[in-house]
């Protein structure tokens, strides 16, 4: 007796151990919807998964085992492959919340068929980044080029570099390059021919998938693009100013490739890198999502988690999500604008009372000078918002020519990527010729498709 009274008087006295609520790469401190959602729940512990997951495989056959200890999971659609994942059921249906349901449905259709499977929802979709080339207005204009003739398919790039390098040569450029960010340790005569070479890879890999077939690279339009882009990736090095491996940044450079969660002000800067004038200007699109495991012990907590985020999505990816969204106008922007006004008020007045003659009447002038800068750009499109009206229309409109490539050895971040890697390095230094390096690359397709038959 005395020992039963011992042991609840101790359960008394200790509380029970508290359940933890684990995130693998989806949560974050800062996150304003994890610091409410955390304010409701001071009963849990919470804690983060640092293991890494190169590919979908690894990542479903944790999951399978149950050796993942996570609840949330932080899926990236250039990586993992979120369809294969829902597929298998090892996340949670999180249809019956009313407010995801409501959230996804509103969202742009390809955003919602990519985390949907069989009209159920397996993930919250949380940010959406763009992926492609683009020709640099900057650099165009340096060059006394017209950025309208920039080139639209990947044939017409190797037009633009033949024309180029044909100036060059007569006219040497010091401060303008066609790619402006290398790597000094790395650079080599190899590299830009390995920078074409990847470039029409990845659009052959993307053009086919999109198109619904198998990945093949043994074609006679693949195989002269390539012969083509090895001569102009030699001559472009020979023809350019070696760096120095002091240079961070070589002055402007032509084109760029650009990932970011934003939209461009002007979309006909995009590079297409189609391999003719008969393919989609295809713009590639990676998917952050949230979604939760199957097997957790906490669903109805982490369910009311992702509706948290759902329900505060900061409006700037709601911009690139929702199918009706709307511009987004800086937080900031109306106190900027009176703040601006005021200083050109309060400007103004000093001038009528300080003499033109005095060192502080210069100063005035100087300062009013950049209010009216300041000013100026507040009227912007620029200086208003964060996601314009324009950008809203345009982004609208290109809604078709977005695609999500579903991660495999040819997709860059993931693991067996360095493959295809050293493939290219060995064509681009010689050590394969066209047609055995398009034959290596056919034998990675295949692999592919092998382990996709299950």
């Amino acid at each position: 007796m005395f020992c039963l009274t011992l042991v609840i008087s101790l359960s008394l006295c200790f509380p029970a151990f508290a359940q933890t609520l684990t995130f693998y790469k989806s949560v974050s401190d800062f996150d304003e919807s994890y610091t409410v959602f955390r304010s409701h729940h001071p009963e849990l512990d919470y804690a983060w998964n640092e293991e890494y997951y190169a590919n979908t495989s690894e990542l479903a056959g944790k999951l399978m085992t149950h050796e993942l200890n996570a609840d949330i999971l932080g899926i990236w659609s250039n990586t993992i492959d979120i369809k294969r994942i829902m597929s298998k059921g090892y996340l949670l249906d999180l249809s019956g919340n009313n407010s995801i349901s409501a959230f996804v449905e509103g969202a742009v259709p390809a955003i919602r068929d990519a985390i949907t499977h069989d009209g159920k929802i397996y993930a919250l979709p949380e940010t959406v980044l763009f992926d492609y080339w683009e020709a640099d207005e900057k650099a165009w204009e340096e060059a006394g080029l017209d950025i309208a003739d920039a080139p639209n398919s990947y044939p017409e790039l190797l037009d633009f570099l033949d024309g180029w390098c044909d100036r060059i040569e007569n006219e040497p450029e010091y401060d303008i390059r066609v790619v402006a960010y290398w790597d000094a340790t790395v650079y080599d005569s190899s590299a830009y021919t390995a920078l074409l070479t990847e470039m029409l890879i990845q659009s052959a890999v993307m053009q086919e998938r999109y198109a619904g077939e198998n990945v093949s690279f043994q074609t006679d339009e693949i195989s002269a693009l390539l012969e083509r882009a090895k001569k102009l990736g030699k001559r472009i090095y020979e023809l350019e100013p070696a760096i120095a491996t002091t240079d961070e940044r070589f002055g402007f450079s032509l084109f760029n490739h650009v990932t970011r969660p934003k939209w461009l002000e002007n979309s006909e800067n995009i590079v297409s890198l189609r391999l003719n004038d008969n393919q989609p200007e295809i713009v590639g699109v990676i998917l952050v999502t949230k979604a939760v495991n199957s097997a957790t012990e906490l669903p109805n907590e982490c369910v009311e988690l992702l509706e948290c985020y759902a329900d505060n999505t900061p409006e700037a990816n709601l911009a690139y999500i929702m199918k009706d969204s709307q511009a987004v106008e800086k937080s900031t922007y109306a106190n900027d604008l009176k703040a601006t006004e005021s200083n050109i008020t309060r400007t103004e007045e000093a001038l009528k009372i300080e003499s033109p003659d005095s060192d502080r009447y210069s100063e005035l002038e100087s300062d009013l000078a950049a209010y009216n800068r300041v000013y100026e750009r507040l009227q912007t499109d620029e200086g208003k918002y964060i996601v314009s009206p324009a950008e809203i229309v345009d982004y609208h409109s290109r809604l078709d020519d977005f695609y999500m490539t579903p991660p495999d050895v040819f997709s860059p971040g993931t693991e067996n990527y360095t493959l295809v890697v050293d493939l290219e390095k060995r064509f681009s230094n010689g050590i394969l010729s066209t047609d055995e390096f398009l034959r290596e690359m056919d034998r990675l397709a295949l692999m592919i498709q092998m382990e996709e038959i299950d």
